[in-house]
């Protein structure tokens, strides 16, 4: 069974690890040791855990200004086996729980344009494309790639 739970100081060392999944290398920034840690710190920033059957399968990591708690970036979602709805589910967990517990007005999110399964896990998800930054995204090896943005609101 999936479930969502936040990620505690234990998971630390799986957050890093997912990242490195090869699926996920060229699409994101991985984030450090330390700037996982800095999720766990502060009501601005999050990190969850997505298990299945109580076996971690996943991350996400999200945030918003203090400012501006209305307003929530998803950072990251990184799945250990794409292809068998881990994501989806997470996603949709993120968007109820943005909108209806935490009172969020708007999320957004950044996704590199040649990520097609993810952009469309995000538009089947309710998402919409909202624009695109020409060589937004610059990937380790130093390469350039366009970046979509895409947003939801609550009463979408």
């Amino acid at each position: 069974m999936l479930a969502v739970r936040p990620a505690t100081y234990d998971d630390v060392d799986f957050l890093v690890s997912t990242q490195e999944a090869p699926h996920a290398r060229g699409f994101i920034h991985r984030a450090t040791r330390e700037q996982i840690i800095a999720a766990f710190e502060g009501p601005e920033r999050a990190a969850f855990i997505i298990s299945d059957d109580d076996v971690p399968a996943g991350m996400l990591l999200f945030s918003h200004e203090p400012d501006n708690p209305w307003l929530i970036e998803l950072r990251r979602i990184v799945v250990m086996m794409p292809g068998r709805g881990v994501g989806s589910f997470a996603l949709n967990w993120l968007v109820d729980w943005c909108f209806n517990e935490i009172g969020a007005h708007r999320i957004w999110l950044e996704v590199v344009e040649s990520n097609a399964q993810a952009r469309h896990v995000y538009e089947r998800a309710g998402f919409r494309l909202e624009g695109t930054y020409r060589d937004g995204f610059r990937g380790e090896d130093g390469r350039y790639a366009n970046l979509c943005v895409y947003g939801m609101l609550k009463s979408d």
